[in-house]
């Protein structure tokens, strides 16, 4: 298998296809608003307090408004993971692609895709909560127990974490590729593990890679273009809720060309990783290559 060559096309693909940006902006998690204006202690943080006055219906408007904000991110990460997912399997295999039939594709697929992320939730949070406690109850026996399973419990930790990773992502491309059920879905993909450990991990440890690696600038970013612009708003004294909504807009366009850049390469990273698995290609063989709309 060659790593490079799925990277180079990942890159390809995440920039020639820039009509994913909207998509890859919402599966990047890179939604953010600079909030660093509010760590300047000129600023009376009780006017915040005093806006809302700690009276009961505002408060719960807020927590709705909140809970609203995160139940419509959702929704737009699960349509937009299975955007892309389905836009690559359509520009590297043959067939029409579009935003259109990529948010269609994200609507066919919801349910079963909520269910997969519901149920790969479950799985990853019961063993890394057992391992937490188990290293919990050793530092209340004794401190050095408590470091000593550190050193024993961490790669354990970061094998479990590998391995629902890695299945989850394969999963996720089983169930809208061959557009099966989810236990067919977490089966092939389990057999794909289990079958490639070697590449798989390989894989996972690119993307941890580039993962941190993207972070990194991202931050650089952030701060490059953010302490600027929240040095103004904090020098201009602009009431905090309107400061709240200039950051917003001031985040929005960055995280739509880096965030929208870094989903669609790490979304077809494994997409592709996927393709190979199931399609290994000779090296007299050509990839399909569209041109992009």
């Amino acid at each position: 298998m060659d790593y490079g060559k799925i990277v180079s096309r990942s890159f390809d693909i995440a920039w020639r296809y820039k009509w994913l940006w909207l998509f890859g902006m919402f599966t990047a998690g890179s939604f953010n608003i600079d909030f660093s204006f509010l760590q300047d202690h000129s600023i009376d943080k009780s006017d915040l307090f005093q806006t809302f006055d700690f009276q009961p219906e505002v408060l719960l408007s807020f927590a709705f408004a909140l809970c609203l904000w995160i139940l419509i991110m959702l929704i737009c990460y699960i349509i937009s993971e299975i955007g892309i997912i389905d836009s690559v399997n359509r520009i590297e295999r043959g067939g029409s692609y579009s935003f259109g039939i990529a948010f269609s594709s994200g609507l066919t697929h919801f349910l079963k895709f909520l269910g997969l992320n519901i149920l790969m939730f479950f799985i990853t949070i019961v063993p890394i909560a057992i391992i937490v406690i188990i290293i919990i109850l050793l530092f209340v026996v004794h401190v050095a127990l408590g470091f000593l399973s550190l050193l024993l419990f961490l790669p354990l930790l970061l094998f479990v974490i590998f391995v629902i990773f890695n299945i989850s992502q394969l999963a996720k491309r089983v169930l809208i590729v061959r557009s099966c059920s989810i236990g067919d879905a977490l089966g092939e993909s389990y057999y794909l593990l289990k079958s490639n450990f070697g590449k798989n991990l390989v894989v996972f440890l690119i993307n941890m890679g580039f993962g941190i690696g993207f972070s990194i600038l991202m931050a650089i970013i952030y701060l490059m273009i953010g302490l600027p612009i929240a040095a103004m708003i904090v020098s201009a004294e602009l009431h905090l809720l309107i400061a709240f909504f200039a950051a917003f807009f001031i985040a929005l366009p960055i995280s739509f060309i880096f965030g929208g850049f870094m989903g669609v390469f790490f979304s077809s990273l494994y997409t592709l990783f996927y393709f190979e698995l199931v399609e290994p290609k000779t090296d007299n063989e050509q990839v399909i290559q569209s041109p992009p709309i």
